[in-house]
């Protein structure tokens, strides 16, 4: 279980749905994203992802996804995870609701193994090395019916599933 005590309202526990800066900062707590930022001078370090590399034309970008990753639930965190998350907000208008801007340029999302994660863009794109899109546990959230009325913040369809853990991560959460 995750407490965090908070001054401010947060508008949704759903990763699909959250914008403020309070609800986005609680994410950042209880969800894997595929890259981290350091904490000393907010470079890019790895999360889920411990790798990237683009094509040449910075068209294609491959992320190599931790091996020893678990959902809190103790089911394995793949590149599947990462797809499926990218994939329901590029085909569903309620999923992109909070970070639809972060997929609007992604032509196809694809995993073609546990550890590896395949986007294919349309044009060049910046913020690569910097998406901001909490990754969810697919075996969890595909039970959610309407992601724009889901707010997370009551009985999930099943068990809720949070932040994986790794070596690097050892916290753990369960959120719903």
């Amino acid at each position: 279980m995750l407490t965090v005590a908070v001054a401010q309202s947060v508008d949704s526990l759903s990763p699909f749905l959250a914008v403020r800066l309070l609800s986005t900062s609680v994410h950042r707590l209880t969800y894997e994203y595929l890259t981290n930022y350091d904490a000393e001078d907010n470079h890019v370090i790895p999360g889920l992802a411990t790798k990237w590399e683009s094509s040449p034309d910075k068209l294609t970008w491959t992320y190599t996804i931790r091996s020893d990753s678990k959902w809190s639930d103790g089911e394995q965190a793949t590149a599947k995870d990462a797809a499926w998350t990218f994939n329901t907000m590029m085909s569903d208008p309620g999923a992109a609701t909070a970070n639809g801007s972060f997929v609007a340029n992604f032509e196809k999302v694809t995993a073609p193994s546990p550890t590896r994660l395949v986007i294919r863009l349309k044009k060049p794109q910046a913020t690569m090395t910097a998406l901001d899109v909490p990754i969810v546990p697919e075996h969890v959230w595909k039970k959610v019916g309407d992601f724009s009325k889901f707010n997370n913040d009551k009985d999930f369809p099943s068990s809720a599933t949070g932040r994986s853990s790794s070596p690097t991560t050892r916290r753990t959460a369960m959120c719903g």
